[in-house]
């Protein structure tokens, strides 16, 4: 999932740093905003990918005592 967001961000920055001096003002803009939209959506896949792997530890269910932490936290 992550090789096409690559492929998109860099051919992005390939057309801004080649040939931007050719573009309008509205045609960097829309390839800047496709350069981020791709390092968002990269974002989110490591943040999906970190959920699998969490969801992958087995739980290990133990007391704690939810009134000391609070207090903790507090101060």
């Amino acid at each position: 999932m992550r090789s096409p967001l690559g492929v998109i961000d860099g051919y992005s920055t390939l057309l801004l740093n080649d040939y931007g001096s050719q573009l309008d003002e509205q045609a960097k803009y829309y390839i800047q905003r496709i350069c981020l939209a791709a390092e968002r959506m990269n974002d989110h896949i490591e943040h999906i990918l970190s959920l699998h792997q969490l969801s992958r530890v087995e739980i290990q269910p133990q007391t704690i005592n939810l009134s000391n932490m609070a207090q903790a936290t507090k101060n």
